[in-house]
């Protein structure tokens, strides 16, 4: 493949993981964001096992869904800086 066309392919991939990520992000702290709203507005009551039990199964499945996204997003765009470098000295050279 052609050092331009591999290099493009190569930016839509990082701009992709980077969409990922920073969705990833504005999900976790919108989610966080509304349980503390939650809380300070009595409408969710800690001390109620039917309030408490769903809250805890809910953040689960939303934060280690989203800081799996982040971490996974995030190895992708390191690993396609370092191919964007290793290309970059394969030129020079």
């Amino acid at each position: 493949m052609k050092d331009p066309i591999r290099k493009n392919l190569l930016d839509i991939q990082y701009q992709k993981h980077l969409s990922y990520f920073t969705t990833a992000i504005i999900v976790s702290f919108t989610y966080v964001v509304g349980v503390f709203i939650g809380i300070i507005t009595g409408q969710i009551q800690l001390q109620n096992p039917t309030h408490f039990h769903p809250l805890v199964a809910a953040s689960l499945i939303v934060l280690i869904t989203s800081v799996s996204i982040m971490v996974s997003s995030f190895k992708h765009k390191r690993n396609i800086v370092l191919e964007l470098k290793k290309m970059r000295k394969e030129n020079e050279t």
